[in-house]
């Protein structure tokens, strides 16, 4: 499927108020998106359960001030496979899907490739 459930660990529990979702964009031709929603009252460190080459990059971050809370076009690559998420924030990372059309040499004119 596209999308994947994750906990903030691996194993999501869909009953907590921390949870992560990773929307793989490649059937649309887009990039993947990995989403981490902390609603809890602690700071929460979440490991990324879907690594490959291509790198996760930093577009969002709900608890960071105005304006680097969003930063879509330069999106800063993550340092390590994990994040911690503020209390009560969410956090989207970035992973181009023009890297990986590259690298598979599946490039096509017809696909955005930003």
């Amino acid at each position: 499927g596209d999308v994947r459930w994750f906990g903030p660990r691996g194993v999501v529990d869909l009953g907590s108020h921390e949870l992560a979702l990773c929307l793989d964009g490649a059937s649309q031709g887009d990039d993947d998106l990995y989403v981490l929603a902390n609603g809890g009252s602690d700071d929460l460190a979440f490991v990324i359960q879907d690594v490959d080459a291509r790198p996760w990059r930093l577009a969002i971050d709900t608890a960071a001030a105005s304006p680097d809370d969003i930063d879509v076009v330069a999106a800063t690559p993550l340092a390590h496979a994990s994040y911690i998420v503020r209390a009560r924030s969410v956090v989207v990372l970035v992973r181009s899907f023009a890297h990986a059309a590259a690298a598979h040499g599946t490039r096509d004119a017809g696909i955005d490739q930003r």
